[in-house]
């Protein structure tokens, strides 16, 4: 499964762009407030953008997502910088190791 970082920067980058052609048409109609508020849209998701394109950048295999959609009996971890990411099934509960019982401290 691809980063999910860089589909959101994906995002915003269409965002990004129907901003940008908001602000070409009302600059073209002469309408002042619409262009002042599509230009705070543009920079608004411009900042968006390169926001999440850094985080993708900065940590290609951060795990935002603990089971990357396979359900809550996965478990995946990052194997190391520049690494693949591995996704196991959790081992069934009668398997898994139970903590020591703590021993009754009912001392009279």
């Amino acid at each position: 499964m691809s980063n999910m970082v860089f589909s959101s920067a994906a995002l915003f980058a269409v965002f990004t762009g129907i901003a940008i052609l908001r602000a070409v048409d009302t600059f073209r109609g002469d309408d002042r407030r619409g262009f002042l508020t599509a230009l705070a849209m543009t920079l608004s998701t411009t900042a968006a953008t390169g926001g999440a394109l850094w985080i993708g950048i900065q940590y290609p295999n951060a795990n935002f997502w603990a089971n990357q959609g396979f359900g809550p009996d996965w478990e995946c971890s990052n194997l190391g910088k520049g690494s693949a990411q591995v996704c196991a099934p959790d081992l069934p509960k009668r398997l898994q190791i139970q903590p020591a019982a703590q021993p009754n401290s009912n001392a009279n």
